[in-house]
């Protein structure tokens, strides 16, 4: 069952045409100080990523976004990116993620489903593990681009895009 769930989850696919699609991909060219460094490609490939995994982070990380844009306060999901997410303020956080505030859209509704990716994880040519696919809600779905850096042998966001589609009929 678990193998069947995950050949279901890596396998669909799902037209991305989003309506709005909100990006937060850190700037380059601060030097981090202090900061965990992330692990080298060659160690990320002795930690291979099952669709489990995959879909716990990004669950976590949009749970994470939700309680972010519900409190107004961005600390929480910026310490808990890597550490070039961490380059960007709470405050310029707070400003990418309005519209999403604005508009009150409910992640928590999205993050209790199960996301369906649109294409198996996968290593870009940044060295980041991208997770790409939709939470199918109604009447939008909830889109998503999550790029993720192995600091310290865990996990954490690099860069976050969302988005909306209007939600496939079935």
């Amino acid at each position: 069952m678990k193998q069947v769930l995950r050949n279901e989850l890596m396998h669909t696919s799902l037209k991305l045409g989003a309506l709005f699609i909100l990006t937060l991909c850190p700037s380059l060219g601060h030097a981090a100080s202090k900061t965990p460094q992330p692990t080298p490609v060659a160690a990320l490939a002795a930690a291979p990523i099952d669709g489990v995994t995959a879909i716990n982070l990004v669950r976590s990380t949009l749970m994470s976004l939700h309680d972010a844009n519900i409190s107004g306060n961005y600390t929480v999901l910026r310490d808990l990116g890597s550490p070039s997410f961490q380059r960007r303020s709470s405050g310029d956080l707070g400003k990418s993620f309005a519209p999403l505030r604005v508009r009150k859209l409910d992640l928590f509704r999205a993050a209790s489903t199960i996301p369906v990716l649109t294409s198996p994880p996968a290593f870009g040519p940044d060295n980041r593990l991208h997770l790409k696919g939709a939470f199918k809600t109604r009447p939008e779905a909830v889109v998503f681009d999550f790029a993720f850096e192995q600091v310290n042998g865990e996990w954490r966001h690099s860069s976050l895009a969302l988005g909306l589609e209007a939600a496939v009929s079935q």
